[in-house]
Order: structure tokens, then sequence, then C-alpha cells
């Protein structure tokens, strides 16, 4: 009889404590998972860079990567041939008012490595300027994140916000990207620029990541009177084309107007400390020793001028409009700009005057409006 009531008891303790450790079980399992997930949420994240949607080759980055003999035989001879700091040998061709090119020819490789474009394409392409930024955005898939690989050095590059709006970034199949610019006015492109990846890890657009040092945008070659030359006249073809596509008032070019730019020049290079504040002394040192690498930009509107600068240069302050700038390496640069670069040259680009000069030497421009007409 005790032995039955033993058993009996016995069953009946194991049907009571059996779900309770099963229950126990569940819940101690789940804190530790709980745990788990907590502990692995806390762990550093690997970045992981989105997949870049590269379209499908067409327009002008057709011919980035080719050779030069096989753009010339497409296109013809240019008008002229600019030699720039950029280790970059630049080609100009201008079709009346309507289409104006600028060529990178890589001067090691003698290939196409970049390509300007102001006004209209001169080949069939979705991608072309007087596009509204909603109708870009549309139309084309935008390189926001991406890793490009370069003389077995990976380096990253990152597009923020203002970069999206100003100068959103495009990938083609063919290995080829192209920046539209647009203008801060109209909210349209206003210049396209076809390049490679080399050029476009060397040319500062974007914020670039690398573990190792990336390429170097300029040469230490010091540019002759003659290539200083052919820059300003480089210069005159981007003023003169964008003032005819904007139907502004054709320019001339005024002996008076250089002749005080070139005094300006020489008297600010006799004594810079005399004339510039310490920040825009440092930029302007930097460029007369052709350490272009180290420059960030130098910009001095009329207001920036010295009153002192234009009195020892002999310069009739109310009469003319001065202008300063550098490094300028090549022509587009007036126009492929956004922000307060944009604002600067469009000063420059569309002034109401229409006498001009210039002086350019050691990648410094100086631009002076004779306001007499």
């Amino acid at each position: 009889m005790f032995e039955r009531n033993f058993w009996k008891k016995t069953c009946v303790c194991f049907v009571i404590i059996l779900p309770v450790l099963y229950l126990l079980a569940i819940f101690t399992n789940d804190d530790k998972t709980d745990k788990k997930e907590l502990s692995h949420s806390n762990e550093p994240h690997s970045q992981v860079v989105p997949k870049v949607t590269k379209i499908r080759t067409q327009g002008l980055a057709r011919y980035i990567g080719v050779s030069n003999l096989a753009f010339s035989a497409d296109f013809g001879r240019p008008i002229q041939v600019i030699t720039s700091a950029e280790n970059i040998e630049w080609q100009q061709y201008r079709w009346e008012d309507k289409t104006y090119m600028l060529v990178g020819i890589n001067k090691y490789s003698a290939k196409v490595c970049a390509i300007y474009l102001l006004g209209e394409s001169p080949l069939a392409s979705e991608l072309k300027n007087g596009l509204k930024k909603r109708k870009l955005q549309q139309k084309f898939p935008l390189a926001m994140d991406l890793k490009l690989r370069s003389n077995e050095q990976t380096a990253q590059i990152k597009l923020n916000q203002t970069d999206i709006e100003t100068k959103p970034l495009i990938a083609f199949k063919n290995g080829s990207y192209a920046v539209s610019y647009f203008s801060r006015v109209t909210k349209k492109v206003v210049a396209v620029e076809y390049l490679d990846k080399e050029e476009l890890l060397r040319s500062g657009l974007y914020q670039v990541s690398s573990q190792t040092p990336l390429p170097v945008r300029y040469s230490t070659d010091v540019l002759s009177s003659d290539d200083q030359d052919t820059m300003i006249q480089g210069i005159w073809e981007v003023l003169t084309f964008e003032r005819a596509q904007r139907k502004v008032a054709q320019l001339s070019q005024s002996e008076v107007a250089t002749a005080v730019a070139q005094r300006i020049s020489q008297t600010l290079e006799n004594d810079p400390k005399k004339y510039l504040p310490k920040k825009q002394l440092q930029q302007y040192q930097r460029l007369k020793a052709d350490r272009l690498n180290d420059v960030k930009v130098l910009q001095l509107k009329p207001n920036d001028i010295s009153a002192q600068l234009l009195a020892d240069a002999q310069v009739e302050a109310a009469r003319f409009e001065v202008y300063i700038s550098g490094p300028v390496v090549n022509p587009a640069q007036l126009v492929a700009t956004t922000g307060k670069n944009q604002s600067f040259w469009n000063k420059i680009l569309f002034s109401k005057n229409t006498k001009i000069g210039f002086d350019y030497e050691n990648s410094c421009l100086i631009v002076v409006y004779d306001k007499n007409e």
C-alpha cells in the first residue's frame, strides 16, 4: 500500500515539475538570445558600399579612353592646343556658338581622359546641357558611394547632399563617368564633364578616402610664356561662347585693360605682403612658387582688391573692375564649377562691361574690365 502511494505521489510531482522546467528553459533561452542579439548589435558593422548602377555608354562618354588619333579622326583638328599644369594637353573645339568642347589628352598615355562640354552635344545623348535637375534625377541613377581601384590601390568616393544637388555623378558601363554642373540660378545643367577614373580621383571634386596616397593633380612643370598666352586665348573662347549662349553683349579685348592687368600683376608680385591678408598671401605665394598641389583657392573680387595696390600700380579705381583668381588650369573651369566659385566666375562671365584685358602667370589669372565705353 505504501509503495503504491509512493509511486502515485512521484507521478504527480513529475507531472507538475516537468512543465515548470520546460517553461523555465524557454524563458532562459529567450533571455540568452536577447543578450546575444544585444551584444551583436553593439558590435561595429563593416561599411557596405552600395552597388553603383552603370548605365549604357552614350554620347561623348564613348570617347573616354580612346587614343588621341582616334578622337581626331572623328572630330578633326582642334582650334587650339593648351598646355596646362595638370599633366594634360587640352584641345579646344568650337562650332560657332552652338558647341564648345575642351578635350583632355593624358600626356603619358596619349588617350582621352576628360571632356568638358558646353552648349549642344555633337553626339546624341540623353545627358545634355539645359536639363533640369528633376529631369536628370528621373532619367539617370546617380552614383553616391563607390569604390575605385586604380594603380593597385582602392579608394572610396562619397558624395554628400550638396554634391548630389550641384554636381551629381553618373557611371557608364565602359568605366567612364560624367559630372553635371548645375546653375545656382536656373537649376539647369550648364556644363558636363566626362572623365576616366584616374581623373575622377585626381580632380578633388568629391571626398575621397584611400589607404595610400592619391595621384597628385598638378605637375611641377613651369609653363612657358607661349603656354600662358594660349591659356588666355582659351579663356577668351569660353567667355565669348558663354556670353553668346546667354545672349549677353559680346566682348572686345582692350589694350588699355591688358596693360592695367599687367601693371597690377607686377606690382603685386613685387611686394605681396603689402597688399594681401595672411590667408590670401599664403595662397598667392604658393601659386608663384608653382606649388599648385598645396594651393586651395585664391579669389579676389573688386571689393577685395587693395586700394593701395591700385594706387601703386597707377590704376584708376573708379574706372576699372579687377578680379584675381588661382589656380586657373583650364578654361572650362570658368563654367564647370559650383557654389561660391560659380558665383565668382559668373561675375566675370556676364559683366555688363565689354572691354576686357588679361594677365596670366603661374596659374594666377587677373581679369580687368574697363568701364569706359
